[in-house]
């Protein structure tokens, strides 16, 4: 009984040790011409999702994970004047400046994380020159294709053969707050202002190229290592 009992908790410890090793897999991220991804998207609440071609959340550019970023959060068209909003609400700005803030704040997030960067610890909103790292041809393939029956683009380094999976999540309307384009587009934000508008990075089936857009929008995070 006693040796059952040892090679039962035996047993239990082994698997214990092999999630262990799964999560801290996915947590390490995978580096794709240098640069260090994670492997599925920001979801709700600061936390990854589950599988990398799960949607996850949509932020407005420069707010932390309030409740906002919740597919199904409700609306408002009153702006804030600070940069932590008392409420969860996806707020909607049809007009100048276009931006869920008034006015505007070019420092919620950055190159080095802010207290506003939604990421979990160890991890942080990329900057336009890493989003541009990723969609450089030179050292990065880009295949438009379907995991589990989500559109997105497989991105692999030519050097390693390392690769991740953005899925084509769509975007959440700036001037309703409508969810658009889901399985159509990919929009990611970038933590680089530009201007009025953020930098970001945004695909189809025929493109894969970082521009820029308005700060109400919600798009997208995919995560970079903190290093």
């Amino acid at each position: 009984m006693k040796k059952y009992i040892i090679y039962s908790m035996t047993a239990v410890f082994a698997l214990s040790a092999v999630f262990t090793a799964c999560k801290e897999d996915k947590e390490k991220g995978v580096v794709i011409n240098g640069v260090r991804w994670a492997t599925r998207n920001l979801d709700t609440d600061g936390q990854f999702a589950a599988k990398p071609e799960d949607y996850g959340a949509l932020f407005q550019w420069g707010r932390r994970a309030d409740g906002h970023e919740s597919r199904t959060s409700g609306t408002t068209a009153t702006l804030s004047d600070t940069d932590t909003p008392a409420h969860g609400d996806f707020i909607i700005s049809p007009d100048e400046p276009w931006d869920w803030r008034n006015p505007q704040n070019d420092n919620l997030w950055g190159a080095t994380k802010t207290a506003n960067d939604p990421s979990p610890a160890g991890w942080r909103v990329p900057t336009k020159e890493e989003l541009e790292s990723l969609a450089n041809t030179t050292y990065v393939t880009h295949e438009w294709t379907t995991e589990n029956g989500v559109n997105g683009y497989r991105c692999t380094d030519k050097a390693t053969g390392a690769s991740l999976f953005l899925p084509a999540v769509g975007y959440r309307n700036y001037g309703d707050g409508a969810l658009s384009n889901v399985g159509a587009n990919g929009l990611y934000w970038s933590s680089t202002p530009n201007g009025t508008y953020a930098y970001n990075l945004g695909f189809n089936d025929g493109y894969f190229i970082v521009g820029n857009y308005n700060r109400a929008i919600g798009f997208s995070i995919r995560c970079v290592a903190d290093e």
